[in-house]
């Protein structure tokens, strides 16, 4: 008699499937299964509830294409967590753990050439101080059994020498290790040095590799050999049968956090697959996002600190430079200019950050005021120097300027704002015999250009680099001794109730680059709000100070941490239509126990010709904001649940506003 069995069916917005099979098969193998007139992969989770008879024909599996799981049974609950917790069908949910050459229904042409595990060699670790030793004794207490650290050590406390002390003890045990960063191509220095204190070499993934070597990396990790494998947020669904510990490196960043398809966040799953897999999870980071300092002080996370620096230096001074009634040099001031250019004779290093790439926000007219916008995103274009120089940073549309106004005709262009190509020229200007560096996502595009730039900011090489928000992240610059913040007013006015929190995290890690050499560095904030007290707390609190301050704040409002939400998003090129979505479902909500604002303009009201509306939800308990995201998804799947044109999107625990 067929067997049948549970099936999830790749790229499908559905639920599992029955499909029968004569064959026995263990959850986490591949098969090939019919859907409609196609053929897909699907992945086995279990035994089906077998009838006597069926109102529908089951039909067969066409293929098993594993000789073994891809996945265990304790990851393959991880994965089921992952479809229960974000709301997302199994189909979704392996679209998003699979990477792409194992979710091919075709055969690959040419048998992929299998990798071979690192040959483990003699560790060689540094000796540690003895903050650094009480982090790792107290860890590798942990290991073989669940515990969730945080490990919050001031910027360039030598957190990597810590992570490589345990690794090192994980791999002995002849198991693994995952290491998760926020962005592979920034995590270069730390891959040598993990290189060379351990005595292998990391095994990488990430969405930079093709898709060969990204089913290679997955055929070596599943295999269960000791190695340590460093990944992007996607690699928290590579298999690692043998898991020892995963560390989560700078956990405060929004790059773990998916802004499509599934919108999960890696921390989150991290610390659900430790609990699956029975190891430690730590989360480094010199600026703790306000969710996990609440962990730790509701017991749930246990709290280690570095509290000096590796090389005894002290950390950098802040000062503000007030901008206001001053004759500006494009967006720098005389005191900014000043400082830079003594610390340039001494001879030292400087970086200077805009988190705004371009050259201008806005192409204006000076005649009658017009702006150049997108026509699909309805926002001004971002001026760029070379040609087509007007580009929609939000939809990536680029077209050249016009000579003249649509409007009035004239042909008197303003640019208004500036960005980091705008602000590079004016640095040439005042300092045209020391070339400027910029780094940023238009300079850094191409293959090795990166690390290409960055080793020039660590040879010295450069000595006045300009950069946006990839500066912020972990960099040991030993060469810098001054940061200047150009601008830090935005996010005092931002929509996002989140803004203070990263602006404090993005303050102390730019701040973070510079003083890590002979010298004590210091950084200088640009801004016209000087007596603004979030702009004092900058100056005198410790992050710890504000982030406290920050987490009595949000316990006041009833906002994550000390709260639970979630958005829903209606787009589509009716307004009308979109709104009435939204209103529709508000009107599905019977319980008080939560809170819904809208339906509200998203802060991108609209994009790629797409109308934008929100629904915020909030509720003080998980259990209910859950409950009623599961009655809002049933309404929607109802026959004439869903407006004709409309799309909805769901995320659950929201980073941003969308």
């Amino acid at each position: 008699m067929p067997i049948h069995y549970l099936i999830a069916v790749t790229g499908t917005p559905l639920p599992a499937l029955t499909y029968q099979s004569d064959e026995t098969l263990s959850p986490g193998v591949r098969v090939l299964v019919p859907i409609g007139t196609r053929v897909q992969v699907g992945l086995v989770l279990g035994l089906a509830e077998q009838t006597e008879a069926s109102t529908y024909q089951i039909k067969a599996i066409i293929r098993v294409l594993d000789l073994q799981p891809v996945w265990t049974q304790s990851e393959l609950a991880l994965l089921d967590w992952c479809a229960r917790y974000y709301h997302a069908p199994w189909g979704r949910v392996l679209e998003t753990a699979l990477p792409p050459k194992l979710r091919q229904s075709k055969p690959t042409k040419r048998p992929l050439k299998a990798l071979t595990t690192p040959p483990l060699g003699t560790a060689q670790l540094v000796e540690l101080n003895s903050e650094q030793a009480h982090c790792l004794t107290a860890i590798a207490a942990s290991l073989g059994q669940f515990t969730a650290w945080l490990l919050q050590g001031v910027t360039g406390s030598g957190k990597t020498e810590v992570y490589a002390a345990l690794i090192a003890q994980v791999l002995q045990k002849q198991q693994q290790a995952l290491l998760l960063v926020p962005e592979i191509g920034l995590t270069g220095q730390m891959v040598a040095r993990l290189t060379q204190r351990l005595g292998t070499t990391p095994v990488l993934l990430h969405s930079e590799l093709t898709d060969n070597q990204r089913a290679q990396v997955w055929q070596l990790t599943q295999q269960g050999s000791p190695l340590l494998l460093i990944g992007t947020r996607s690699a928290i669904f590579a298999p690692l049968p043998n898991l020892g510990i995963i560390i989560v490196d700078e956990e405060h960043d929004n790059a773990y956090k998916q802004q499509d398809s599934i919108r999960y966040h890696a921390r989150d799953i991290a610390l659900m697959r430790a609990k699956y897999q029975h190891c430690p999870v730590v989360l480094g980071s010199a600026t703790p996002s306000l969710e996990t300092l609440a962990n730790v002080a509701a017991g749930k996370y246990q709290q280690l600190a570095l509290t000096q620096r590796a090389n005894t230096q002290s950390l950098p001074s802040i000062q503000t430079i007030d901008m206001r009634q001053q004759a500006l040099a494009g967006a720098l001031s005389p005191q900014l200019i000043k400082a830079i250019a003594q610390t340039l004779d001494d001879g030292e290093q400087v970086l200077l950050f805009l988190n705004r790439r371009g050259y201008a926000p806005v192409l204006m007219c000076h005649d009658c005021g017009y702006t150049v916008d997108c026509p699909a995103c309805e926002v001004p274009y971002t001026f760029h120097r070379h040609a087509p120089n007007l580009r929609c940073h939000h939809c990536g549309k680029v077209e050249h300027a016009p000579k003249a106004c649509p409007h009035c005709g004239a042909q008197n262009w303003h640019l208004v704002g500036q960005g980091t190509q705008k602000v590079e020229e004016t640095l040439s200007m005042h300092f045209p015999h020391t070339p400027v560096l910029r780094i940023d996502r238009d300079s850094s595009q191409g293959k090795d250009k990166l690390p290409q730039l960055l080793e020039q900011v660590r040879s010295g090489a450069a000595r006045l680099i300009l950069g946006t928000q990839m500066l912020a992240k972990g960099h040991d610059f030993a060469g810098i001794a001054l940061v200047g913040i150009i601008d830090v007013d935005a996010a005092l006015f931002a929509r996002d109730f989140r803004a203070l929190e990263k602006l404090a995290q993005l303050v102390v890690q730019v701040s973070g680059r510079t003083g890590r050499g002979d010298k004590a560095g210091r950084v200088l904030l640009q801004t016209h709000q000087p007596q603004h007290p979030f702009v004092q707390s900058l100056l005198k609190q410790s992050y710890s100070e504000i982030a406290q301050d920050l987490l009595k704040e949000r316990a006041e409002t009833h906002l994550p941490p000390f709260g639970h939400s979630a958005w829903l998003l209606a787009e589509g090129k009716d307004l009308h239509k979109v709104q009435q979505q939204l209103e529709q479902l508000t009107q599905q909500v019977t319980t008080a126990e939560i809170d819904i604002a809208g339906p509200m303009p998203a802060i991108m009201h609209k994009r790629q010709g797409y109308y934008r509306e929100l629904l915020w939800l909030q509720a003080e308990k998980r259990n209910v904001l859950h409950s009623v995201i599961h009655q809002l998804q049933t309404a929607l799947a109802q026959p004439n649940g869903l407006l004709s044109g409309v799309r909805v999107f769901l995320d659950i625990d929201p980073q941003d506003m969308p």
